[in-house]
């Protein structure tokens, strides 16, 4: 259900880029991905990784429940009040010093105010999730996306506002849910004083901080340090083939907020999780390699029938993009293992030589080759983190990974992409077909591989008892 509403919302979001770009620029959207990069790193440098162990520990607080809830979420509402107001204090030389006098400040302002009332929200939905309320949590999430949707498409049409519409549009709507969130989360939660609530939670939170800190600069670095390189409207259409490799990120962000709280709920309850992960290892790379594919294969097509003739340098950034949030999608089942044996105080080495890493690897390759050496090093940071995680994840949990089945998705991946580029008939949407084809018939064989050759009788087998001829 998490998963089936998330991308819901996300499919949303693409279907509306189109009206979107009629009305921004390329240059436009190099701006509001500024605004976007300040408010996801600093959402997870004040976090102060509360979430995550909210996520990890509610089957664990028993009684304590409402103490613990109540103590997360006061330091979020009040503790970070001074180190926001801070930074917006201090927003015109700050903004100065990352991006340059060019930059205008008022949308790092905006980030900044953005940061807090995105804060706000972190633990709610994290308790959502460990609560299973999967119908609460997909209904707030779609009911947001449709107000921001609403008042950017008005702003944009309706009062002529451009990027300063789009922008506040999406800060408005989040402090309209944020204070929804902070109304839910009073009725169950207690506010406490007590030391000892704080102590736990912190404890388990804080040795995170500084991975998670890592974890945000590996998913921003690319455009916060490409920024220096190419011009806005080049960034600007980076970005948008980040949004469009988006939709599949959400796909794995889904699967994942869906999965965590099961293997967490299966660990913290005594049972042995690590047969759960073993089986369905293989599965979950067939499936998220399939819809990186679709994404990959078909971008290109799918932009030339929106027909906006200033967005199509987008496509060529896509796949790059795509295949490192495959590899992250990986890491999110076979990296298992250092949140479950509870030794995240190691997950810092894991970010830290991937961001390293890529930060090296973007200022030799964005230089030469700009966009797409940007994401070649993204590629390149993922690459090494998840290897790393691989490598921990296994020696503090050991279970048993398919290797065989796991790097199978190489020569799927590398032919579809072959056939698929040299298909050029006369007409878009014939091209769009014959990919579509070909990525079906290459599934089905990778399905074969993966499944065993019974898989296509038990996809029958299930057709044939849920529905009735």
């Amino acid at each position: 259900m998490y998963g089936i509403g998330m991308v819901l919302v996300k499919a949303g979001g693409i279907l509306l880029m189109p009206f979107y770009w009629k009305a921004l620029t390329p240059e436009d959207f190099g701006v509001f991905a500024i605004f976007q990069i300040v408010t996801q790193f600093l959402v997870i440098v004040f976090d102060w990784g509360i979430s995550g162990a909210v996520q990890r520990c509610y089957h664990e607080w028993g009684r304590d429940a409402a103490d613990f809830i109540g103590a997360s979420y006061l330091i979020h509402v009040f503790f970070n009040l001074i180190p926001i107001l801070i930074l917006y204090c201090y927003s015109d030389y700050i903004s100065a010093l990352l991006f340059g006098n060019d930059f205008p400040i008022e949308f790092f302002k905006a980030g900044v105010v953005n940061t807090y009332f995105s804060l706000l929200s972190n633990v709610p939905q994290s308790l959502y999730r460990s609560m299973e309320q999967s119908k609460k949590f997909t209904l707030l999430s779609a009911m947001q996306f449709v107000l921001s949707s609403t008042l950017a498409l008005i702003s944009l049409y309706g009062f002529k506002l451009g990027l300063k519409g789009y922008v506040y549009s999406y800060l408005f709507a989040n402090i309209i849910f944020s204070l929804y969130y902070v109304f839910d989360i009073g009725r169950i939660a207690k506010i406490t004083f007590k030391k000892i609530y704080y102590v736990t939670i912190l404890t388990y939170a804080i040795p995170t901080v500084p991975a998670a800190i890592l974890d945000g600069m590996g998913g921003i670095f690319d455009r916060l340090f490409l920024e220096k390189y190419v011009s806005s409207g080049t960034l600007g259409l980076y970005s948008i083939a980040r949004q469009i490799a988006g939709a599949y990120n959400l796909l794995l962000v889904s699967l994942k907020t869906a999965w965590l709280p099961a293997i967490y709920k299966i660990v913290s309850t005594g049972n042995n999780g690590k047969e759960v992960l073993e089986k369905m290892t293989s599965k979950y790379v067939y499936v998220v390699a399939i819809f990186a594919a679709a994404v990959a294969y078909l971008a290109a097509d799918a932009i030339l029938l929106v027909g906006e003739p200033k967005y199509y340098g987008v496509a060529k950034f896509v796949p790059i993009i795509i295949l490192g949030y495959f590899v992250q999608g990986v890491g999110h089942v076979t990296g298992r293992g250092l949140d479950l044996a509870k030794k995240t105080q190691y997950y810092w080495i894991m970010y830290f030589f991937g961001v390293s890493i890529g930060i090296v690897s973007i200022y030799y390759l964005a230089p030469k080759y700009g966009a797409w050496g940007a994401g070649a090093a993204y590629f390149i940071s993922v690459l090494v983190r998840e290897i790393i995680q691989f490598l921990l994840s296994n020696y503090f949990y050991p279970r048993k990974i398919e290797l065989l089945k796991f790097f199978a998705f190489v020569p799927f991946f590398a032919m579809g992409y072959f056939l698929t580029a040299v298909v050029n008939t006369p007409y878009v949407l014939a091209d769009l077909i014959i990919k579509m084809v070909i990525l079906g018939s290459l599934s089905a064989i990778f399905g074969v591989y993966i499944f065993g050759p019974n898989i296509f009788k038990e996809l029958k087998k299930i057709f044939l008892s849920r529905v009735k001829l």
